[in-house]
């Protein structure tokens, strides 16, 4: 039996290839189910689910820690990702928590999540958005993007991967097999809202 959201995604499918090219507004943008971004500001490049299923965004953290900086919450916590090498690199990262949610997934009990806002590259555009911080690690990939960031951006093709190329303003760095960003410099970056290391 189909599920909803397989439904959704073969209609999509169907739609985007049955549409003629000239139906397709110029500056509608075609992403694909996976896609590259870029998170600032430190342009780390990690690979994106596109999931019209889900309701928010999510990003991968592990060993995730809460603490109190000038009077505001933070948390600290290790993000995973792959290089070009295929090798798992890992950072540090801190973000202010702007709120925290409730996350009930079927089965469990209800989890608190803190949630960050971030930036990231997709495309030649930069984005903003929030995302909610937890261990993705049983999933193919450290970032989700939900419909609440996607609804109105573009349209989703569920039959293609990496519609988008990184070609932000900013140079996009990527860390090579030794863990080690390609411009050194990059190694620790901070901004007014976190900090990310390379471990």
């Amino acid at each position: 039996m189909y599920r909803p959201k397989m439904v959704r995604n073969l209609i999509l499918s169907i739609a985007l290839l049955l549409t003629p090219a000239a139906a397709v507004a110029s500056d509608d943008l075609i992403m694909g189910w996976i896609e590259e971004i870029a998170i600032k500001p430190w342009n780390l490049v990690a690979k994106a689910k596109l999931d019209t299923g889900a309701d928010t965004a999510s990003l991968h953290g592990k060993d995730i820690t809460r603490f109190i900086q000038d009077g505001a919450e933070w948390i600290r916590f290790i993000m995973e990702v792959e290089d070009e090498q295929g090798q798992i690199q890992q950072y540090e990262i801190e973000r202010q928590v702007t709120r925290n949610v409730k996350i009930k997934r079927h089965g469990d009990k209800y989890q608190v999540r803190p949630v960050i806002d971030m930036e990231f590259c997709m495309g030649s555009q930069v984005y903003k958005t929030e995302f909610s911080v937890t261990d993705r690690t049983q999933f193919n990939y450290p970032v989700l993007l939900g419909r609440n960031f996607l609804n109105g951006l573009g349209l989703v093709d569920s039959s293609n991967t990496y519609q988008t190329q990184l070609r932000c303003e900013e140079p996009i760095e990527t860390p090579d097999s030794e863990g080690q960003p390609t411009t050194p410099e990059t190694a620790i970056n901070e901004g007014a809202t976190g900090k990310a290391a390379v471990i």
